[in-house]
């Protein structure tokens, strides 16, 4: 990674490359806490299906973080979909190439986020209990456990996923 990173708005022309970073960094980030033999299911076809509709939905506010003109990460988020939140912004989700992270990219994409989807609002994500290196990188731009939590069920396991709040 040589060049300045810019973001942007994503568009459709971008979904094969989201969907090729969410499966790639699922199957690292994840490799301790699922399955691994579902994440070796997950497709980059179907991602690219869902990110094509979701793009061109235009429900959402997604943003690509580019290097010499490849993206090597996104974010997602919009209003937040919990039923207590109140106004709060949400975001959905955060995505940066395994080979990238660690660079600040994460960063700049959080940031650029919260200034396109709401200024002075409050933000909540959702986090797996068991990824401590995403909620070291959350707490380290100011998120903090709300008391929320949920029992979801991915791969066949049961998985705890904690609330975050800033």
């Amino acid at each position: 990674m040589s060049g300045t990173i810019s973001i942007r708005e994503a568009m459709t022309a971008d979904a094969s490359a989201m969907a090729s970073i969410h499966v790639r960094t699922w199957q690292t980030a994840y490799a301790d806490i699922m399955p691994e033999e579902f994440l070796m299911t997950l497709s980059e076809e179907k991602s690219t299906a869902f990110w094509n509709q979701e793009l061109s939905s235009g429900k959402s506010v997604n943003r690509v973080a580019v290097v010499d003109s490849q993206i090597i990460g996104w974010a997602s988020g919009g209003p937040s979909r919990d039923p207590d939140s109140g106004s709060s912004s949400e975001i959905y989700a955060i995505y940066v190439s395994p080979e990238t992270q660690g660079r600040g990219v994460g960063k700049h994409l959080m940031q650029r986020l919260a200034d396109d989807l709401s200024k002075g609002s409050d933000f909540v994500l959702w986090v797996l209990e068991q990824n401590r290196s995403a909620i070291g990188f959350y707490t380290h731009l100011g998120f903090a456990p709300d008391t929320a939590t949920k029992t979801i069920r991915i791969g066949g396991k049961e998985l705890v996923e904690i609330r975050l709040r800033r």
